[in-house]
């Protein structure tokens, strides 16, 4: 693990603009005060074998 030795605890640099960025979450209705949600999805892909990459090398 890496321990950091100095930690910085005043900003070093004021950001000038400010943006909104509940804009890009998602908000979720819960009914509870704890619990938990899948944060990434299944991935369904399927990766290009070695004989198909041969055959068409130029499609990836």
């Amino acid at each position: 693990a890496v321990i950091p030795i100095e930690r910085l605890t005043t900003p070093q640099t004021q950001p000038e603009t400010v943006v909104d960025l509940r804009t890009f979450a998602e908000k979720v209705p819960v009914t509870t005060g704890s619990g938990s949600y899948p944060v990434l999805l299944k991935n369904k892909g399927v990766m290009i074998s070695v004989e198909e990459l041969e055959k068409k090398p130029s499609s990836c």
